[in-house]
């Protein structure tokens, strides 16, 4: 991520994928990165290369956010208490 999401972020992110409705999201965003890379392996052009990286990069990121955010909102909110 570009910017450091704070608590609020990481509280939110939690609810969402405790949701039914994040495993639709999660098999979205997965269908979307298998298709990134499927164009990234068949490109030939130096900036639709670098384009797509960054797409998928961006998604990585979200869903790598997602898996930990319980451990990553334990850190921030430990020394708050």
């Amino acid at each position: 991520m570009l910017s450091k999401p704070n608590v609020d972020f990481y509280r939110s992110l939690l609810v969402t994928t405790r949701t039914p409705q994040w495993k639709s999201i999660e098999e979205a965003l997965n269908a979307e990165l298998l298709t990134l890379y499927e164009m990234m392996r068949d490109t030939r052009d130096t900036v639709a290369l670098h384009q797509l990286q960054g797409r998928a990069q961006a998604i990585s990121g979200l869903l790598r956010e997602a898996a930990n955010a319980q451990h990553t909102l334990d850190k921030l909110t430990k020394g708050r208490m």
